[in-house]
């Protein structure tokens, strides 16, 4: 069981995304958030996957693209921590990985597909992590975090997200 990190380890910045997870298990938060997720984004008509709420926003499918790239990078920072990797990362721009994604020639249901298959290998990395791994501290664009910490902004992060889809696009 991978409960939620100690309020007491989390800057405000964590806190606004752990504290939209309602689970206190990881591994259901990420699999009940990644089904809410897959549902939320199925359910969009095809003629508006391109829909920005205002010029200068990502699109809908920039939107998922981004919880994508962002999951992906969560994983790659919590796999280097839970192995003891004491290397500082670094951050990224997630405007340049929008711009430089190549979604707007992908349909949403394509990256839907990859967001299944990215969550589960989420889930997968997870599973793998024990007490003695998962409480690592590493840095990360300056933070220092662990992996338990990563594993649960992951969740909120996707709830963040949709809960902007909801109120902004849909």
């Amino acid at each position: 069981m991978i409960s939620k990190p100690n309020e007491a380890e989390l800057t405000t910045y964590f806190k606004s995304y752990i504290n939209l997870v309602e689970e206190n298990e990881l591994i259901e938060a990420l699999e009940n958030q990644g089904q809410m997720t897959i549902d939320l984004f199925s359910s969009i008509q095809f003629e508006k996957e391109n829909y920005q709420y205002e010029i200068g926003k990502w699109t809908i499918k920039e939107l998922l693209q981004h919880i994508i790239d962002s999951e992906r990078i969560f994983n790659y920072r919590a796999l280097r921590f839970s192995r003891k990797d004491h290397t500082e990362l670094a951050g990224y721009d997630d405007n340049d990985f929008i711009i430089n994604s190549n979604c707007k020639n992908r349909t949403l249901a394509d990256l839907i597909q990859e967001f299944k298959i990215v969550r589960q290998s989420t889930i997968y990395l997870f599973q793998s992590m024990n007490s003695n791994s998962i409480d690592f501290k590493g840095k990360a664009n300056g933070n220092e975090i662990t992996s338990r910490i990563i594993g649960w902004m992951i969740a909120g992060h996707s709830i963040h997200h949709c809960k902007i889809l909801k109120e902004r696009y849909l």
